[in-house]
Parts: structure tokens; sequence; C-alpha cells
């Protein structure tokens, strides 16, 4: 299935349970309504930021609707996370956890 088909069937299915409009996600987005219907319908490529966007909107597992390789940073998660603060490393914790939330 491709990234545009897979993106249309998630809106498909997605819109009427969080009650969306194209024109609502456009704002969100902070893009044009004909913008979101050109992503929607295949006439825009849909690249990972707008990808992960379109995602939160939609409450919805990126991986549902992008299906190319997600690039990884260079430098490995443990060296970033031990860099952090202690109120960092908090805060991230916080956003994993929240993250998670929507899983179970």
């Amino acid at each position: 299935m491709g990234t545009y088909t897979a993106l249309q069937e998630q809106w498909d299915r997605k819109r009427r349970e969080l009650d969306l409009t194209q024109d609502m996600v456009a704002e969100k987005l902070g893009i044009s309504q004909s913008s979101v219907s050109d992503y929607l319908n295949g006439k825009m490529p849909l690249g990972l930021e707008a990808a992960i966007k379109f995602a939160q909107v939609l409450e919805i597992d990126l991986r549902l609707i992008y299906e190319e390789d997600i690039p990884l940073p260079s430098w490995s998660w443990a060296d970033r996370v031990a860099s952090l603060s202690r109120t960092e490393r908090d805060e991230l914790l916080e956003l994993i956890l929240n993250a998670n939330k929507g899983d179970g």
C-alpha cells in the first residue's frame, strides 16, 4: 500500500471519529486546506515532517501513514540521554510515558 493510499485510508477512518474537516486539519498543520487535499489525494509528496504532523492530528501511529525508512541520528540515544540534565531526563520520561498511554 502506498503512502498516500495509507494517509487517505486513515483520514477516512479517523475524520468522523475525531470530527475533523480538512479546514480544521489545515489550521492545525499551519497549511492551506488545498494543501491538505493535495496530500490526501497524493498530489503532494508526504515527507516525514508532514507525516508526523498528520499522525499527531489524526492520533495515529506514524507507521500507519509513513512507510519510508525513518532516518536515525548518527549519535546513539544512550549518549544523548546521558548528556541531558536531570530536569531534561525527567521531561523526556514524562513525554515517553504520555505517548505510551495511547498504546494501551
